[in-house]
Parts: C-alpha cells; structure tokens; sequence
C-alpha cells in the first residue's frame, strides 16, 4: 500500500547475477558519468550484447503488468524498456549517495545483481505513498516470499539515521520506517536484495544513502507506456537521458 514492491527475478540460463555483477561493474570506454572513482559507477547496457536486457526485462513482465498495466488504461496499454545501465557503489567511491529525485520513466525496475555480505547503508528512501494495482489485496493476488515487505517502528532519531543505521546485512527485503513527530511526510526505506528487483513508479521521489561499508551492484531499467496503435519507434532507438539521477 506504499507504491514499491519487490519481486523476485527468475534466473534463466542467460542470467547469471553473480558473474554480470563482476563483468558489468567496471569500468568500459563507453562508460557514463565515472570521474576518477569519485562517483558511483555507471554503465549504460541497454544495447550491450553482452548483457541480458531482453531476458531480465522480460522476467518482470508479469510483475510489471499486475502492478502497473491492466486497468491503468485501455487494455492496449503496455510497458516498453527505455533504458537500462548497471550502477556500482564501493566505499572506494567518495560519494555513493543519490539526492531526493523522482525518475524520467513511467516505471523502474531496480534489480539488485550482487551485493557484499558485509554492506552498510545504500538504502533506498522513498517519500509519500503510490498506490499499485495489487496494494493491500485490493487487486487479487496474496503476499509470498517474492512481494516481501516487513514494517518497523523507530523510537528516536531522524528518519534517515533510523534507516541508515539498521543492520543491512540481516535485514528483511523492505523495511517501513514509521513518520515520527515532526516530519512532513511518510517516509519508507527499502533494502535492496541480491535477486530482487525493486519496482516504483518514476514520478515516487526517493533517494539512495550513503554506503558505510561493503558493495553493491544494480541494473537499473526504466520504462514507460505505449499504446499499440502508437507508431512511435522509440521503442526500439531507446531515449538516453544522461541526466538522470538513479537509484
């Protein structure tokens, strides 16, 4: 009932997490926004052979047409990819932090390809509520292990410290920080999980946190709707939108 799901993604055969995480996460001459290691890296793969696109997209489409599709308009009404790119934080990184921004997308789909047994912090910050298809059972379909969410009450403290300081290493898929006195408006943080993506509306603003300890690597896809009788052929010439802020 808060706008973000995360659903587990169905490893085929052309979708080893582990091995795209090592590949994907250095460095490449085609590499966007990477300035000396200062911060997170990035590297665009929506048309990189090399990397499974199609094939993880497509692991999430039932998800994504459950949550965000059918009855958002006309049954005509699809999701298509836009853009894909892998983000890596490490500590050797002087800023893994991504401000409070909303995404150029309809959809994004935060897929979490590896992280380290050790990390700490790199949260996800959402604000406010989004309402999905599926919330609360309004729209059919039972809680299970793949749409995990686990709620929890924070005495004191800012909400971003709560969230930061929280043991990420046997934390629960997502975690609901409660609104304290005070703050303006609900604020949620969501852990990201090796296997899991995180699915949201692009218009639901959120953050990433600082990274205290340890790595993590996402693939990170962004979509947006199209109608079947729509002739535009950017579907298969995706924007680039290099000016994006991700999670």
């Amino acid at each position: 009932d808060r706008g973000v799901v995360l659903v587990a993604v169905d490893d085929g055969p052309e979708i080893d997490r582990a091995a795209l995480a090592a590949t994907f996460s250095q460095p490449s001459p085609e590499s966007v926004f990477a300035e000396d290691g200062e911060y997170a890296q990035y590297r665009n793969v929506r048309d990189d052979p090399a990397f499974p696109v199609d094939a993880l997209a497509q692991s999430l489409d039932a998800a994504l047409r459950a949550h965000f599709v059918v009855g958002h308009a006309s049954s005509r009404r699809r999701l298509v990819l836009d853009d894909a790119f892998v983000i890596s934080y490490g500590t050797h990184h002087a800023d893994t932090t991504v401000k409070k921004h909303t995404d150029p997308s309809d959809v994004t789909a935060n897929v979490c390809l590896a992280r380290s047994d050790d990390l700490r912090g790199s949260r996800i910050l959402f604000y406010g509520r989004r309402r999905l298809l599926l919330a609360g059972g309004g729209g059919g379909g039972d809680d299970d292990d793949d749409h995990a969410e686990a709620t929890e009450d924070y005495s004191g403290g800012g909400l971003r410290d709560a969230c930061q300081a929280a043991d990420t290493s046997a934390a629960p898929a997502a975690r609901v920080l409660q609104p304290l006195p005070g703050d303006d408006e609900e604020v949620f943080c969501v852990d990201t999980r090796p296997g899991f993506a995180m699915l949201h509306f692009g218009s639901h603003p959120h953050e990433t946190l600082p990274l205290e300890r340890g790595s993590r690597t996402n693939c990170v896809m962004t979509f947006r709707f199209k109608d079947d009788d729509d002739d535009d052929d950017s579907e298969t010439t995706p924007s680039r939108r290099p000016g994006a802020a991700p999670s």
